[in-house]
């Protein structure tokens, strides 16, 4: 699914209007993702759809889908009260920024 909601921000899911339903580049979403049936697919790209609207675009945030590399330190502390700096880097399956 996580590939699924990349490729749904990135623009390559599209809704086909003569068979009602959506597509990744001309190929239908079952086919491309065959992990789910095409009736729960469509359904949950149509969701999707909604809330990122409602929730996230319309607030002004932008999505970044891929291909977002990180590096930094995390301060975190222990069980006995002792805090840590540690060096992290990383990918991110999704950057949202307004």
């Amino acid at each position: 699914m996580d590939e699924l909601v990349r490729d749904f921000i990135q623009g390559r899911i599209t809704f086909n209007r003569t068979t009602s339903e959506w597509e990744v580049e001309g190929e239908s979403l079952d086919k491309v993702y065959p992990n789910a049936n095409k009736e729960d697919l469509n359904l949950f790209v149509s969701q999707l759809k909604k809330k990122i609207k409602e929730n996230i675009t319309d607030e002004g945030i932008t999505l970044i889908p891929r291909d977002v590399t990180i590096e930094g330190t995390v301060n975190t502390t222990d069980g006995k009260g002792t805090t840590h700096i540690i060096q992290v880097a990383g990918t991110l399956d999704l950057l949202g920024y307004d």
